[in-house]
C-alpha cells in the first residue's frame, strides 16, 4: 500500500504534457504549431492567413501570420537572399507593416534573424490597443522574410505589462514555422559520389578477349 501511495504522488508531480495545434496554409504549405486552447480568430486585412488568441484573451496575448505572394526574387539563388531580405525589410518595411496598430513605435530593429527556411529581420515594438472599449499599452515582436516567391510576417503582441510572460511562447510559435523547400539543400545538389562506385568491366575487343575498366 505504501508503495502504491508512493506512485501516486509521482504520477500526480509530473506535469501534464501539453498538447498543441499544428495549422496549414493550404495555398502556400507554411505550418505554424501553437499551443491548445487559442482560439482562431476571422482574419481582418488581406494577406493576413492566421489570427489566434490566448485562452480568454488573458493578457490580450495574440499572434498573426500573414502570407502574400512576392515573386520579384525567385529568380535568384538562395545565397542572395540575405541580402535581399535586408534591404527589402528594412525601417520603412516595418513602418508600413505596423501602420494599422495606433500610436506604434519600433523600440528595436536588427537583421540575422531566421523565420521558416529564410533569413529575416525582426522588430520588437509597442502601440496603443483598445479592447471593449479600454485602451491598453500593447508590446510586440515580429519577425519578416522573403523566401522564394513569397513574403512571410509573423508578428505577437500583449499586454504591456505581463508581456515577459508570454515572450517565450512567442518565440516557441514562431520558431515553430517551417516552409516548403524551395531551393536545394546542397550548392550543387545531393548527388552521390560516383567515383567509389566499383569499377564495370566492359570488353574491348572480342578477338584479343581484352577489357577495360570503367
Amino acid at each position: 500500500m505504501r508503495y502504491l501511495f508512493l506512485v501516486f504522488l509521482l504520477a500526480w508531480s509530473l506535469p501534464a504534457q501539453a498538447e498543441v495545434t499544428v495549422w496549414t496554409d493550404p495555398d502556400y504549405g507554411v505550418t505554424m504549431t501553437y499551443p491548445d486552447g487559442w482560439m482562431k480568430q476571422v482574419v481582418s486585412h488581406t494577406g493576413d492567413r492566421l489570427e489566434i488568441v490566448a485562452p480568454a484573451a488573458q493578457d490580450f496575448a495574440q499572434c498573426k501570420l500573414s502570407i502574400e505572394q512576392d515573386g520579384r526574387f525567385k529568380i535568384f539563388p538562395s545565397k542572395y537572399l540575405k541580402d535581399i531580405v535586408t534591404r527589402e525589410l528594412g525601417e520603412v518595411f516595418w513602418q508600413d507593416q505596423l501602420a494599422n496598430h495606433k500610436n506604434n513605435r519600433i523600440t528595436y530593429l536588427a537583421e540575422g534573424g531566421g523565420l521558416g527556411n529564410g533569413f529575416a529581420t525582426f522588430v520588437d515594438f509597442d502601440y496603443q490597443g483598445e479592447f471593449m472599449g479600454k485602451k491598453r499599452s500593447m508590446r510586440g515582436v515580429a519577425y519578416a522574410t522573403i523566401y522564394h516567391d513569397m513574403r512571410v510576417v509573423a508578428e505577437c503582441s500583449a499586454d504591456v505589462r505581463n508581456y515577459a510572460a508570454w515572450y517565450p511562447v512567442f518565440t516557441n510559435m514562431m520558431a515553430s514555422i517551417t516552409f516548403e523547400p524551395a531551393f536545394a539543400g546542397r550548392p550543387y545538389g545531393a548527388y552521390r559520389n560516383f567515383l567509389l562506385d566499383t569499377p564495370i568491366y566492359i570488353p574491348e575487343d572480342a578477338s584479343k578477349k581484352s577489357i577495360g575498366a570503367y
